[in-house]
């Protein structure tokens, strides 16, 4: 199921909420649907509209805090210095309940969705903003059967990269999260960066992510 928020073309600063089925958007008021929009007409938002924190990880299991102030969704501008930047593409977790020392067999009970995630980075700095979406997805089968898909990177329509299948392991993110600081609702959890020969971005570059189960984040550098 992929959970969503977006605004019409009609009334453009009325955030709404509801969900993405079958080419449509259906809008609920969080109980009962109040309204259908067809693509044409709708601007997406960041499907969540605050992140309480941000942990990126990397391949090591290693995880450093990003600042997770400074966000947004589908087809967002990203600001950057020209030609030194890298986009920096995650699978991530967003979690619903809290709770410490939380073992990795039981963590998936307490994420409530995935998305995915476009940011940047400069050698080690990191500190630019990021985009989500483009909508939070609710497994309807198991987690490894929704996130088990290949990954593609598009640079300006063109393919980048296509990493193969694979399962991020949460269960262990969120175990190793939680060892020493408290996991709360709204904290995002992001995978390892997807890894390759990733270009360097310049202004006016259009960065796309496709995922079959997530579906297909862009962005545009400016």
């Amino acid at each position: 199921m992929h959970l969503c928020r977006f605004t019409t073309q009609d009334e453009p600063d009325i955030a709404r909420s509801g969900i993405f089925h079958d080419g449509r958007f259906y809008e609920t008021d969080g109980e009962r649907p109040v309204g259908v929009h067809e693509i044409s007409k709708v601007l997406l938002l960041p499907p969540v509209q605050t992140i309480a924190s941000f942990r990126a990880f990397t391949s090591n299991l290693a995880f450093s805090y990003r600042n997770s102030a400074v966000f947004g969704g589908a087809l967002s501008e990203l600001d950057s210095p020209a030609g030194e930047v890298t986009p920096d593409i995650r699978i991530a977790a967003l979690l619903r309940d809290e709770g410490d020392q939380i073992e990795a067999e039981e963590a998936e009970g307490f994420i409530l969705g995935y998305s995915l995630c476009i940011g940047l980075r400069r050698g080690s700095e990191t500190d630019f903003p990021f985009a989500l979406g483009p909508f939070l997805t609710i497994p309807e089968a198991t987690h490894a059967e929704l996130l088990n898909k290949p990954i593609t990177l598009n640079i300006n329509g063109e393919l980048s990269l296509q990493a193969p299948a694979q399962t991020p392991d949460f269960g262990r993110m969120i175990e190793v999260a939680t060892r020493t600081n408290r996991a709360t609702p709204s904290d995002l959890i992001a995978a390892p960066c997807l890894e390759g020969n990733l270009p360097k971005l310049n202004p006016g570059d259009t960065v796309q992510v496709v995922h079959d189960g997530l579906g297909t984040l862009t962005v545009k550098i400016v």
